[in-house]
């Protein structure tokens, strides 16, 4: 459940394109203020995810 703070929150996010499974199962929850970071190898989805 969202707090008052929540900015962003999603769960059990998936995406496939083709065959390859881009996002499979992504929880994210994101607060007023935080300061967030994706790394990730080069295709792993983090533009997909944002």
């Amino acid at each position: 459940m969202p707090s008052e703070t929540t900015l962003i929150e999603a769960h059990s996010l998936c995406l496939a394109r083709g065959e390859r499974r881009v996002l499979h199962e992504v929880d994210v929850s994101v607060d007023r203020g935080e300061i967030v970071t994706l790394v990730g190898l080069n295709g792993a989805g983090k533009s997909t995810l944002v």
